[in-house]
């Protein structure tokens, strides 16, 4: 039987973002189909930027085979009283599929 291997042709998907305290902001998205991920999903990366400083920073969260529908992820030790950019995208064993469209996580 011949495997082959394919980075993600779609990217994560129903991405949310809610403030949990004044420096921290939760990340949520649906998982990845194994169709839309053509083949098992290894991490999820998060690139976040700050709106006030254009700093970028990454976080990397790796998935545990038999995971759930929903992901979250929460960003910690963020300025108070600042929006943030958020992007993310799933790799496969093959690489990074596509990046989501940019969601603000903005304050209220």
């Amino acid at each position: 039987m011949l495997v082959i291997f394919a980075a993600p042709h779609v990217a994560p998907h129903n991405i949310t973002t809610s403030w949990k305290s004044p420096s921290v902001l939760t990340i949520r998205w649906s998982l990845l189909t194994l169709n839309e991920a053509r083949g098992t999903v290894v991490s999820y990366t998060v690139v976040y930027t700050s709106m006030k400083t254009g700093i970028m920073q990454e976080q990397l969260l790796t998935i545990v085979a038999g995971g759930h529908e929903n992901a979250e992820l929460d960003l910690r030790d963020l300025n108070e009283g600042t929006s943030y950019l958020v992007q993310m995208w799933a790799s496969t064993r093959a690489g990074p599929g596509q990046t989501s469209p940019a969601i603000i996580g903005e304050r209220a």
